[in-house]
């Protein structure tokens, strides 16, 4: 296996590791967040312990009543009116949410989420991409992500950022867990994808220091930006689809009460 490809974050960039909540779905949490923000709801679900199944995909084969119940339980534990959550593509299209009904809310070919409105859980499912989570801490607006490969290469963090261009200085984001460089071997075509060196075979990306890197070129400062320390695929913590996995965490952000 060659070295992961050059995409270098920024040197003053965050490295967390999520803070694990008790009770039902499990809950990991970024902790500086958690203590800066009360008005935010914030982390990414985890498999659970040995007898855990908390697997939050809507297109496998587990019964509909256990899907819904564990869906259910996470928009208790949040606290949260409306839950929201698309069929992923691997694209850009943003999809705004302001106004709905109480309840779970699906649509279709969506991979980034933003509002301003209190009481709505943004949800992205994840299995190795990562979730990536931006907060206007001034205005109180949100946006979560969900990028791979193919969306990274769509420039989908400068789609998500837009909301927010008036005033990046204000903007904090979080790569939450998702596979880490030595772990995410690649064919030449990815790199190509990417705009990054092409390898003559298959080689590693560090995508989360790319996606850093493309936020600090987007205007987001390198010292707003904080990465996780959770790798997918070598943690047992998560699942991973490089591992075999085919069940799904949850990226979750919400606000919680109003300005």
């Amino acid at each position: 296996m060659t070295a992961p490809a050059r995409a270098e974050a920024p040197n003053r960039m965050v490295h967390v590791r999520e803070e694990r909540l008790d009770g039902d779905p499990p809950r990991h949490v970024h902790p500086g967040w958690a203590r800066a923000y009360p008005w935010l709801v914030q982390g990414t679900t985890g498999r659970g312990g040995p007898d855990g199944d908390w697997d939050f995909g809507l297109s496998g084969a587990a019964p509909v009543g256990d899907s819904l119940r564990r869906w259910r339980l996470l928009q208790s534990a949040a606290d949260m009116d409306r839950v929201v959550h698309s069929r992923q593509a691997h694209l850009d299209r943003v999809l705004s949410h302001d106004s709905g009904p109480p309840g779970l809310a699906l649509s279709d070919g969506f991979d980034v989420h933003y509002t301003q409105r209190a009481d709505v859980l943004l949800t992205v499912s994840v299995a190795d991409c990562t979730p990536i989570f931006i907060v206007d801490c001034r205005r109180r607006r949100i946006a979560l992500l969900h990028a791979g490969w193919r969306g990274t290469a769509h420039r989908i963090i400068e789609r998500g950022l837009e909301p927010f261009a008036s005033d990046l200085a204000a903007v904090q984001v979080h790569l939450g867990p998702a596979i880490c460089g030595p772990c995410y071997e690649v064919g030449p075509e990815v790199h190509q994808a990417l705009r990054l060196p092409a390898p003559c075979g298959p080689a590693t990306i560090d995508m989360r220091s790319l996606q850093a890197r493309q936020l600090v070129e987007a205007g987001v400062p390198a010292a707003n930006v904080s990465v996780s320390r959770h790798c997918t695929r070598c943690s047992t913590d998560f699942y991973s689809h490089r591992g075999g996995d085919a069940s799904r965490q949850l990226g979750f952000l919400g606000i919680a009460e109003a300005p």
